[in-house]
């Protein structure tokens, strides 16, 4: 006869805990490739051109569009902040183009049902900022936003957050460039 020994709880408590849980790793972004060509004549305004050449991610665009209007309208750099389909030559500052090439979803839900096993949200955002007046290309770069690992944290919105933020210092940098 075999006998087969109780599960002591202490440990079913830990797996349970740390599948829960998990090691809580931080949230994290950074700027890859940046190259700067030139200094902007003028940030005064700044005209975003957002969107993916991957299908189905017209919720994750709007955050980043949101996520990054904010973020340049709180830093009180910019006169002018605001969504543009279309380059205008007409006036001076910045046009921001910014692409999502990579996106790795972890929903509300995964998160609920899997804690940290789900994983961490990430996206790649491709930037580049052009001269609003002559279209001439100023810098170029990709921002990497990576959520954190935790069964309470760790979201696709605040994946897109980190990278937008990111993006928010690339473009304060240039900023301080053309006042030099």
């Amino acid at each position: 006869m075999i006998s087969i020994k109780p599960f002591p709880v202490c440990t079913a408590l830990a797996i349970c805990l740390f599948a829960g849980v998990g090691c809580a790793a931080p949230s994290r972004s950074e700027t890859n490739g940046l190259k700067i060509f030139g200094k902007p004549t003028s940030t005064s305004m700044v005209c975003l051109n957002t969107g993916t050449s991957l299908a189905g991610l017209d919720v994750e665009n709007q955050r980043m569009i949101d996520s990054l209007i904010s973020g340049l309208n709180e830093s009180k750099m910019f006169a002018s902040v605001s969504l543009t389909q279309t380059k205008t030559n007409t006036q001076n500052g910045i046009n921001i183009t910014a692409d999502i090439k990579r996106l790795k979803k972890v929903s509300d839900e995964a998160r609920v049902w899997s804690g940290a096993l789900a994983g961490r949200a990430s996206v790649t955002i491709h930037t580049t900022i052009n001269d609003l007046k002559s279209g001439r290309l100023i810098a170029e770069f990709e921002v990497v936003g990576e959520s954190g690992k935790s069964a309470f944290a760790g979201t696709t919105g605040e994946a897109i957050s980190r990278a937008t933020g990111q993006m928010v210092k690339e473009v304060l940098r240039l900023n301080a460039l053309a006042e030099e």
